[in-house]
């Protein structure tokens, strides 16, 4: 079950979640990655909802890895927690990215470190996704996840709208 807010083709499954408590999730700023009708992006948990946008698809998680170009205040250059990670990205001109560990990798990357990573490839604002899941990526040696989680973020379809902002491409009708 989610953690916090949820919401997949334009229906909210999970209200976003406000509150208090231990963890990556909890970890303030935290943030949601969205897409709706002005394109993709992560902000702060606190200014959801959005004016004037209407949201198909958004995860909430935690903590924010960069906002506005500024990496988490939390976050240490020398932290010694080296895990896998995992997160999504959005740069100043809509692009989405999305970022996983090598689960094979001889050195793991501290949110510090990630969070650089993402200023690196352009985004200008990132959000943290999950360490575990990491683990699950197609190729790996699956590994049950040893927290449970809420969402698993699929592109099936990738298209390109006006504007140049990428975002994916409407589903195709069943036949």
């Amino acid at each position: 079950m989610p953690s916090g807010l949820l919401v997949q083709e334009g229906k909210a499954l999970r209200p976003v979640n406000r509150n208090a408590g231990e963890g990556n999730f909890f970890l303030k700023p935290n943030g949601i990655f969205l897409i709706g009708s002005k394109g993709a992006a992560v902000i702060r948990t606190e200014e959801y909802p959005l004016k004037d946008v209407e949201i198909q698809y958004a995860v909430q998680s935690g903590p924010l890895l960069l906002r506005q170009g500024k990496t988490h205040p939390s976050f240490n250059a020398n932290s010694t927690s080296r895990l896998h990670r995992n997160g999504v990205g959005v740069s100043k001109d809509g692009e989405v990215v999305f970022a996983m560990t090598d689960f094979h990798s001889l050195k793991f990357p501290n949110l510090y470190e990630f969070a650089q990573l993402f200023r690196a490839l352009g985004c200008e604002d990132a959000l943290f996704l999950d360490g575990d899941l990491s683990q699950m990526r197609s190729g790996a040696d699956i590994m049950m996840p040893s927290n449970p989680f809420g969402s698993i973020i699929a592109v099936t379809q990738f298209g390109k709208v006006e504007g140049g902002r990428g975002q994916p491409a409407p589903r195709p009708e069943s036949k």
